[in-house]
């Protein structure tokens, strides 16, 4: 937080000052592009204050109940089990983002073959009009972040899904998990 002043106002800037000296502030306080990069891989806690460039992870990947042998299930990415993480920074930024997807899910002694899809949306919350990742796994995808939250703030989304090929293995429950990479 930036105090232009003192208590009581005894040490008030004159208002050209104080809308110089925040602007020097907010252009000292942005990221050269490159400088910063973070990464998610569980929920985090939302704070626009403190971080530039913020991933929140909204909802899991879930491919639900499935019988052994079943063969193919599919998560679409509009489906609402569809996996979707949500991105937070710079308005009008370039982003590169990398997606490391799971190779396979696992039950920690056998595992289900997965193949990973991706799309994502830089202008909307909407995944029926987002943009396929051409190959989610492990490829840089640029984009700006140009859905604009409140003119300083950009956001865009990010949304996993794909299909499993369900053989004869064990029941129990399987897991696997996708690590965002986001960077100016």
């Amino acid at each position: 937080m930036l105090s232009l002043y003192g208590a009581g106002g005894a040490n008030k800037l004159p208002g050209g000052l104080a809308w110089l000296l925040l602007s020097l502030f907010l252009l000292s306080s942005h990221p050269a592009r490159g400088q910063s990069s973070v990464s998610a891989t569980a929920p985090v806690t939302e704070d626009l204050i403190n971080g530039l460039l913020n991933i929140f992870w909204v909802s899991d990947l879930d491919f639900g109940t499935v019988v052994q042998g079943v063969g193919a299930v599919t998560v679409e990415r509009t489906s609402p089990q569809a996996g979707k993480f949500r991105i937070i920074g710079w308005w009008l930024f370039p982003v590169q983002c990398t997606l490391t997807p799971p190779q396979n899910l696992s039950n920690g002694s056998a595992t289900i073959p997965y193949t990973p899809k991706a799309a994502y949306n830089n202008h909307s919350d909407d995944p029926a009009t987002a943009t396929e990742w051409q190959s989610p796994s492990g490829q840089q995808q640029p984009f700006y972040l140009t859905a604009n939250i409140d003119g300083l703030w950009g956001e865009a989304y990010v949304w996993v899904y794909g299909s499993i090929d369900v053989g004869n293995v064990p029941p129990g429950d399987y897991v696997g998990q996708y690590t965002l990479t986001v960077s100016y």
